[in-house]
């Protein structure tokens, strides 16, 4: 609970974000002015924070979590750390991403999700973008377009319910 209390006070810094502990303080909700997007921070796997600026100039409270994983708040944004997949591994994934890189990435996939005659490098482009999804959900951030993103998968024989 004094983890909790100690980010609470210094995401209370931060104009743009809302925040609220639910779970007894063991969680914190957290949204930002990006629209339709939420996090839920565990804050017993929170081992350590502090203040950093944005590319912009922005105060923004950096997260350093269990099993080496990092969250960014940023006003406007949430940034966060990619995790390969145990089993297809994604040549070109990003070391981190936004959700804002997440959108426009996703916006373009979804318009042209084959854009290759190769079905391996189609098949990489899923895994790029279920990668990223995946790691944001592991960071506690809720991607609505995640049920989507499998149905494309399903429609262009690359994503298979087991």
């Amino acid at each position: 609970m004094e983890n909790a209390s100690l980010i609470s006070e210094q995401l209370s810094e931060m104009e743009s974000v809302r925040h609220q502990l639910i779970e007894d303080g063991t969680l914190i909700k957290i949204e930002n002015l990006l629209p339709d997007f939420s996090l839920i921070l565990d804050v017993s796997k929170v081992i350590d924070f502090q203040w950093v600026p944005s590319p912009f100039g922005d105060k923004c409270l950096q997260f350093f979590l269990e099993d080496e994983q990092m969250l960014i708040i940023a006003p406007d944004d949430f940034v966060f750390d990619v995790q390969q997949d145990s089993f297809i591994k994604v040549s070109n994934l990003p070391p981190i991403c936004s959700i804002q890189e997440l959108l426009m990435g996703f916006q373009d996939y979804r318009h042209n999700p084959v854009p290759s005659p190769n079905y391996d490098e189609n098949v990489g482009l899923f895994y790029l973008h279920l990668s990223i999804f995946r790691s944001a959900q592991s960071h506690g951030i809720a991607i609505p377009m995640m049920d989507e993103l499998i149905r494309i998968g399903q429609a262009n024989q690359i994503w298979m319910d087991v």
